[in-house]
């Protein structure tokens, strides 16, 4: 694990600038992001000061500020450290397979030719 030298809450409040500057490229109030996001005038002014929101909020935001495939991304590249997270993800995935398979009642066609090395 990599060391970081921001806090938590200095993460978020650079998250709450940021998206406070694209508010501002486009134009919007406070106010009016919030009538075009359905967020609370009070969130977002919370947010824009303190960085604090709930996640179904910050996803409104993103999609009024047409932003939402920033966020769909967050999370989406993770690197890993060593072959062993490798090996336990690929392991864990096949294991959630077979258990989802075997609840269906039987393996689909295209689960049999994945599980084959083939595509569908």
């Amino acid at each position: 694990m990599s060391f970081v030298w921001e806090t938590p809450e200095e993460i978020d409040l650079a998250i709450a600038q940021r998206l406070r500057g694209i508010r501002k490229r486009k134009n919007l109030t406070q106010q009016q992001l919030s009538e075009k996001s359905n967020v609370s005038f009070g969130s977002i002014k919370r947010f824009e000061t303190t960085g604090q929101i709930s996640l179904i909020s910050l996803t409104k935001l993103a999609a009024a500020l047409d932003c939402t495939e920033d966020l769909k991304r967050l999370f989406a590249d993770v690197k890993y450290n060593s072959i062993e997270e490798v090996i336990r993800e690929w392991t864990q995935s096949r294991r959630e397979g077979a258990d989802c398979r075997r609840e269906k009642g039987g393996h689909s066609r295209a689960a049999l030719q994945t599980d084959r090395g083939r595509n569908p």
